[in-house]
């Protein structure tokens, strides 16, 4: 599996599921289902998602690590929701949201030492 990742001098943006928790997570049953449903059904990359997330969080460099569920929507929608900690789960979005969302994290420097979660709207 490639992992998208940006990296210029300190600064890291990459792609993960849900697996990879953060201290301000919400509780919601679907953010925890995923990461149970990875450990059940593939427990080497579940094992490897968590490592990274360990690695990245515990770095001296500025990331953001953007978490996907599931990237298969056909369409864009009417844009996408993105959450750091509470918000409402929904399990699909689309490449092209991701894309964006990608790319103002880079332009901007948005969301340093986070784990927004991007869905559809």
């Amino acid at each position: 599996m490639l992992i998208p990742v940006v990296c210029f001098g300190t600064r890291l943006i990459t792609l993960a599921t849900p697996s990879i928790r953060t201290a301000g997570d919400e509780n919601s049953l679907l953010l925890r289902a995923i990461p149970f449903g990875a450990k059940l059904y593939l427990p080497r990359a579940y094992r490897d998602m968590v490592k990274l997330g360990q690695v990245i969080i515990n770095s001296n460099i500025d990331w953001t690590v953007i978490r996907i569920v599931s990237p298969n929507a056909k369409t864009s929608g009417n844009g996408c929701d993105v959450f750091v900690g509470k918000g409402k789960a929904r399990l699909s979005v689309s490449r092209e949201n991701v894309t964006r969302l990608f790319y103002e994290v880079a332009k901007r420097n948005l969301y340093m030492k986070k784990m927004p979660v991007i869905l559809n709207r």
